[in-house]
């Protein structure tokens, strides 16, 4: 028996939230945008905290390409898929989705022919997307975004347990969940989705790879949560056969 989505019409969600958040990325100071972005991660937190809810058939539907709108849009579905695992509450999972939806947002102020670039970074062009995270949340305090660990998610979604992240080079428990959350999920969106200079690891090498060679970078008990999301759900699939 194969799980089906709720609602039925995900994928027509799904490109309506895209073209949305794309439109955020246009005009980031559009409050009327945040409040659209509010109502969206509560929608996806009823979605996902729905019994029939599918992960691994909500990645069929999900854009074969990176793009940074969709890019945050994934990495908010497994955001919250991640933080149901771990047990947060309804509330700290819709805060945790908006501030996943709103984690690249400083990538609006850099420079498209950078961001949009068909192959990898010089050294000069990587610094300046390093930039994102401080400008991403500098923007969501313009917009009026006062939640601390919404704002963190933003801000430290790349930094690294053993301290060589950035931009606050932060160490393990420094680190706010939101952040370690958004960033494992950021690296497995971005390792299983298609760029124009590679394709997608694929799913089970991709959480091997985050396991054994990320270990001093990502929380590895969230990581082990992650894992778990996929492993519930086989399991959900082998007891409805």
């Amino acid at each position: 028996m194969k799980l089906k989505l709720i609602p039925k019409n995900m994928k027509d969600f799904y490109s309506n939230v895209g073209e949305t958040i794309n439109k955020i990325f246009e005009n980031p100071q559009a409050l009327k945008n945040v409040a659209e972005l509010e109502i969206i991660s509560n929608d996806m937190v009823s979605t996902i905290l729905h019994d029939n809810f599918s992960v691994s058939s909500f990645i069929t539907i999900l854009a074969s390409d990176y793009y940074t709108h969709t890019h945050s849009l994934n990495v908010s579905v497994y955001a919250i898929c991640l933080g149901k695992h771990i047990g947060m509450n309804k509330k700290d999972l819709e805060d945790l989705g908006t501030s996943a939806l709103l984690h690249d947002l400083g990538k609006s102020k850099i420079s498209d022919s950078i961001i949009n670039k068909n192959g990898l970074l010089t050294e000069h062009e990587f610094n300046e997307v390093k930039k994102h995270p401080m400008l991403g949340w500098a923007l969501a305090r313009q917009i009026g975004i006062t939640n601390k660990s919404i704002l963190a998610g933003i801000k430290n979604h790349h930094e690294r347990v053993d301290g060589t992240g950035y931009p606050d080079k932060l160490k393990d428990e420094q680190i706010d969940i939101f952040a370690k959350i958004i960033g494992i999920c950021d690296v497995f969106d971005a390792l299983t989705t298609n760029k124009s200079y590679k394709n997608s690891t694929g799913t089970f090498n991709t959480l091997v790879m985050m396991k054994k060679e990320m270990s001093k970078h990502l929380d590895g008990k969230i990581v082990n949560h992650f894992i778990g999301v996929f492993k519930e759900e086989m399991n959900k699939v082998q007891q409805n056969n």
